[in-house]
C-alpha cells in the first residue's frame, strides 16, 4: 500500500541523505506497551529522488498463526519479516504547503484488514502527519514531527534486522525489554571498521542462530542439516575448556567428529570452524549470564553491553 505524506525540514546540510536501510531502535512502541501488538522491530528502506523520499517500512516477527510471506529456504526469504507499509514523503523547505490531506488523517490505513495493524497506525502518526525535523549524530538518525515524539534509527539491512530479531528471542529476557537495544548494539558492531575479537564472536553467534531459524520448516533440506550441525557444534564446543587448534583437528576430535559423518559434512564443518569457535565463545558468556545473574538484572546487562555481557 502507498500513502502520500508530509514535509520534512533538514537540520543537516541539504546534501545529507538518509541511509538506504535503517532499523528503529527507540522509543518503545506505544501499541506494544498497551498490549495491542506483540513486540516487533520496525525496519525502514529509504529511497530519495530529488525532493521525494519513499519509505518502505517492514515489521519483523510474525504474529502467532500468521504464515510466512515467503517459502523458508527459498532465495532471499526472510520468514520473520511480515507486513509492509509504504510512505511517500516530500522533502520541502519550511514554507512548503504540501501537507497530507486532512481527510486521510482519521483513517490512514485503508487497505485490507490484515494491514490495519496498531503499529502501522502509530508509525503513520509519527512519520506522516506533520513536518519532520531530521538530524543525525554520526550513524544515529533522529526523526521528529512538530510537537511529536522522536524516533531514533540506525543503519542496518533488512536481513541484518531479521537476524537481530531472531537473536533477541534466544537471549532469555522478554523480547519487548531488549529487542531494540539488541538491534542498536548490533548496528554499532556492524558499523565497526575493525571489529574486536569479542565483537566478532557476537556476530558469529548471531549468524549461526539466524541460519537455523530461517530454515525452520525446511528441515529435510541439506542446508538445514548443515546449519543445525554448525549450531550444535558451537554449543558442544562452548561446554569444553579445550578448543581444537585447527579445523582438521576439530573434525577429528570427539564429540565433534560424530557430526562429520561424511566428506561433505566434514568439509562444511571445517569451512565454518572459525564461526563455530566464535559462536561457542559467545554462548559461554551467555551461559554465565543466565546461570549467575538474576532474571530481572539480565535485561539491564544485555542492554548495557551485548558484546561482553559484563555487569556494569
Amino acid at each position: 500500500m502507498s500513502l502520500s505524506a508530509t514535509q520534512i525540514s533538514w537540520a543537516s546540510p541539504a546534501t545529507q541523505r538518509l541511509p538506504e536501510a535503517m532499523v528503529m531502535v527507540a522509543p518503545p512502541l506505544d501499541s506494544v506497551g498497551k498490549g495491542l501488538e506483540i513486540q516487533r522491530l520496525v525496519h525502514g528502506q529509504f529511497k530519495q529522488d530529488g525532493d521525494q523520499t519513499v519509505a518502505v517500512l517492514h515489521l519483523i516477527r510474525r504474529p502467532l498463526g500468521q504464515s510466512p510471506t515467503c517459502e523458508p529456504g527459498s532465495e532471499g526469504c526472510l520468514p520473520n519479516v511480515s507486513d509492509a507499509l509504504t510512505l511517500q514523503i516530500n522533502i520541502n523547505d519550511s514554507d512548503s504547503q504540501h501537507t497530507l490531506p486532512s481527510d486521510t488523517r482519521d483513517e490512514p490505513i485503508t487497505a485490507s484488514s490484515s494491514r490495519r495493524t496498531p503499529i502501522f497506525r502509530e508509525l503513520f502518526q509519527r512519520l506522516a502527519i506533520e513536518k519532520l525535523d531530521i538530524r543525525n549524530r554520526g550513524d544515529t538518525w533522529m526523526i521528529t514531527p512538530e510537537g511529536g515524539v522522536t524516533t531514533i534509527w540506525q543503519p542496518m539491512s533488512l536481513e541484518q534486522a531479521s537476524s537481530a530479531s531472531y537473536f533477541a528471542e534466544i537471549l532469555g529476557p522478554p523480547v519487548y525489554e531488549i529487542e531494540q537495544c539488541v538491534a542498536s548494539q548490533l548496528a554499532d558492531v556492524l558499523a565497526a571498521e575493525s571489529p574486536t575479537a569479542a565483537q566478532r564472536y557476537l556476530l558469529d553467534a548471531v549468524s549461526v542462530n539466524a541460519d537455523v531459524q530461517r530454515l525452520d520448516g525446511h528441515e529435510k533440506s541439506t542446508r538445514y542439516r548443515q546449519a543445525l550441525n554448525v549450531e550444535f557444534a558451537s554449543q558442544l564446543l562452548s561446554r569444553s575448556a579445550d578448543v581444537p587448534d585447527s579445523p582438521a583437528a576439530f573434525v577429528s576430535t570427539s564429540p565433534y567428529n560424530a557430526l562429520a559423518q561424511d566428506s561433505e559434512s566434514r568439509a562444511w564443518l571445517m569451512d565454518n570452524f572459525s564461526r563455530i569457535e566464535g559462536a561457542a565463545r559467545y554462548w559461554r558468556r551467555l551461559d554465565r549470564l543466565s546461570h549467575n545473574v538474576a532474571p530481572g538484572a539480565q535485561s539491564r546487562i544485555i542492554c548495557n553491553d551485548l558484546v561482553t555481557l559484563d555487569s556494569p
